[in-house]
């Protein structure tokens, strides 16, 4: 797991790639922990539109 360094972005960022068994593929995801403790995780493909 790689941390994100983003200008701007309260809380800490992580990525990572894994295997999807249900898409039988790689995907990129994107791991946020919040300040307030919340944890928020997306793929890049939801949140960009393109795959990892």
């Amino acid at each position: 797991m790689v941390e994100l360094h983003i200008e701007g972005l309260e809380g800490t960022a992580y990525t990572l790639i894994a295997y999807s068994k249900a898409l039988k593929q790689k995907v990129r995801l994107v791991i946020w922990i919040m300040p307030n403790g919340k944890l928020i995780s997306h793929t890049v493909k939801e949140l960009f539109g393109w795959a990892a």
